[in-house]
């Protein structure tokens, strides 16, 4: 049984993962309130086009792909340098268009609470 997921975006002026959202995450699973279930990072250009990134140092390289589910991408295209374009009807890029403005990267974190 998994408990309630919710989908947590963090924003970075650029595409810069120097780990401290990881180390929280670490912190917030080591104290028992949530669990890591997928990581995806993703960079937007200028021309508004999202392009997933690599992993960052300590997270296991199949992470990804149910984040990007979530957002409404094509199975298996979140891998690094996948592109996506941000003009798609898709309600879910349509949503992270919205939040995430070109030139900046995200974050998006599905984590489980399990306080």
């Amino acid at each position: 049984m998994i408990g309630p997921v919710q989908v947590l975006v963090v924003g970075f002026d650029r595409p810069n993962f120097s780990g401290e959202v990881l180390a929280e995450l670490t912190r917030l699973r080591e104290a028992g309130i949530v669990r890591l279930v997928d990581l995806l990072l993703v960079s937007r250009a200028d021309d508004g086009t999202f392009e997933t990134l690599a992993s960052a140092d300590g997270v296991t390289a199949d992470l990804g792909g149910l984040a990007a589910a979530v957002l409404g991408w094509p199975e298996g295209e979140a891998n690094a340098e996948s592109v996506h374009d941000a003009s798609s009807d898709d309600l879910a890029a349509w949503s992270l268009a919205d939040a995430v403005p070109p030139g900046s990267a995200v974050a998006v974190a599905l984590i489980e609470h399990i306080w």
